[in-house]
């Protein structure tokens, strides 16, 4: 399976949305702005360590329930789980926490 994120991102590939943990998945992906903001107005950073747990919680369920390697789908799917770790990996940032490259 030869497939580049990066390549993907500048070929202006889309994510689609057909299954019902994809549609998790980027749901919680997009409330990270409101997450920030609420952290930003009350300075709690509770909320961040929520939002990543709930995010993980939704991306584990979305590696189990879709296949993406493989798949009609797999350069969408690549694209969102790319997604789904720029995310996580800002939070562990905004949190001072070394995230993991690989496992």
């Amino acid at each position: 399976f030869d497939c580049d994120v990066d390549e993907l991102i500048k070929s202006g590939e889309n994510i689609e949305i057909k299954h019902e943990s994809e549609r998790n998945l980027a749901l919680q992906i997009q409330s990270f702005a409101d997450v920030i903001d609420l952290t930003l107005d009350d300075l709690l950073p509770y909320h961040i360590c929520d939002y990543v747990y709930q995010l993980s919680i939704c991306a584990s369920d979305f590696v189990t329930n879709c296949r993406v390697l493989g798949s009609p789908e797999m350069k969408s799917r690549l694209l969102l789980c790319h997604v789904t770790t720029m995310s996580m990996h800002q939070c562990f940032d905004l949190l001072g926490i070394r995230d993991v490259k690989r496992l």
